[in-house]
């Protein structure tokens, strides 16, 4: 892929232009790997940066069903670039205005910063949003409010080849994602240590209490058992001190793994 115009070149780097129907090209997924002049012309061979995304394969192979549907909702998780809390809530406030986005969700928590406790995104540079591949396209191309908005990209390969496509989170992960977080509850907290958080483990259902029907990932955090709901390449929520008979084990039981976070 070539860019042969000053013009396209700037309008590619900060813009929104779809690749061979397999997603969507912005500075932060693509860099310039060659440039020379050729008839007073900028010329541009770009190549894609590796964004890895790893975690429990069974919890990947749903997300990475991503893009089949380009005029189908699914949640997206976008990151806003130089992200504060208020432009993050501010981005949160424009999207909410635009009519082709069904919903927006920015997870919240207390933080006590010099004797003040203040409500502020528990996740600095991440909103939710649920809309169609089509309409983030359009919305997206308005620079003059978007252009910090970037997808998170991941490979998928297909018939021996493989492309990036933007993530996308499956609507029961992200329901219990939502209702976990919503309320926060004491025993609930954010996972600083992702590379544990998204390791393979038992995943379990639970089946009594507040969070009755929420599945996730079961680990121990301090000696106290944990029902883990990974974001794969994003985020992970944790429900600590989950009694063990309230849990009903989906995959063949086995000794846990047992760390501290």
């Amino acid at each position: 892929m070539f860019i042969h115009n000053r013009n396209i070149f700037r309008n590619f780097v900060f813009g929104i232009y779809p690749l061979d129907g397999t997603g969507c090209i912005t500075l932060s997924y693509y860099v310039a790997a060659n440039q020379y002049k050729t008839d007073n012309s900028n010329v541009g061979f770009f190549r894609p940066l590796h964004t890895q995304v790893y975690g429990d394969p069974k919890i990947l192979s749903q997300l990475k069903k991503a893009m089949l549907d380009r005029k189908a909702l699914y949640w997206y998780p976008l990151r806003v670039r130089n992200s504060t809390p208020p432009r993050l809530m501010t981005m949160k406030e424009r999207l909410d205005h635009e009519e082709k986005v069904s919903e927006t969700y920015i997870p919240m928590e207390y933080r006590t910063e010099k004797n003040r406790t203040r409500l502020v995104p528990a996740i600095n540079n991440i909103i939710f949003v649920r809309s169609t591949y089509n309409d983030l396209v359009e919305i997206r191309s308005n620079l003059e409010l978007y252009e910090p908005l970037r997808y998170i990209m991941h490979p998928v390969t297909e018939k021996r080849a493989t492309h990036y496509e933007a993530l996308y989170v499956p609507d029961t992960m992200m329901q219990d994602f939502i209702r976990v977080t919503a309320e926060r509850q004491d025993n609930v907290i954010f996972l600083d240590n992702l590379d544990f958080a998204f390791k393979p483990g038992i995943r379990a259902q639970i089946t009594d209490g507040p969070y009755t029907g929420v599945t996730g990932i079961v680990k121990h955090i301090k000696k106290s058992l944990c029902v883990i709901i990974p974001i794969e390449g994003v985020a992970a929520v944790g429900i600590m001190h989950v009694p063990r008979h309230h849990l009903r084990y989906i995959a063949e039981k086995k000794e846990v793994e047992q760390t501290t976070n």
